[in-house]
């Protein structure tokens, strides 16, 4: 499968919520709305990507953010279908390589502690837990320099 990675825009989250949303139903207990989607953030619309097929299906979705002195990756979601494809491990590299154009020496994400899968993906890719907040796992990498 031919995957295509494209910047994430205010028109295209418009143009596709329902495909978002329904990606992003993956994880239940972090509900998001249009509002969330299209919250402005420091450098969110310079720097956060979708995927799609050759036929234009939405496969997932990473939208992140500078926050502080750290880059912070405030949602990404795959799709059933194209786990396993690498295209979080696409997503985790674009955020390092975004990090290190910004001189950021930490990213930094949220993960819900009922959600069991991502703290074990996130630690294959060499992030720690750093601590707990509010029901939600903190996990943090130094940025890595190519």
């Amino acid at each position: 499968m031919k995957v295509s990675y494209l910047p994430l825009s205010k028109e295209y989250i418009r143009n596709n919520i329902e495909d978002l949303m329904k990606i992003s139903s993956l994880v239940p207990y972090d509900t998001w709305d249009l509002d969330n989607y299209l919250m402005d953030l420091p450098l969110k619309w310079e720097s956060s990507l979708y995927a799609i097929d050759e036929d234009q299906n939405l496969l997932g979705f990473m939208i992140m953010c500078k926050k502080e002195k750290h880059m912070h990756i405030n949602r990404i979601a795959i799709s059933v279908e194209a786990q396993g494809l690498g295209i979080g491990t696409h997503f985790i590299n674009h955020v390092n390589s975004v990090a290190i154009e910004q001189k950021m020496d930490d990213i930094i994400f949220k993960v819900h502690e009922n959600n069991k899968q991502s703290p074990g993906w996130a630690q294959s890719l060499g992030y720690k837990v750093i601590g707990k907040e509010k029901g939600y796992l903190l996990v943090h990498q130094k940025v890595k320099l190519h």
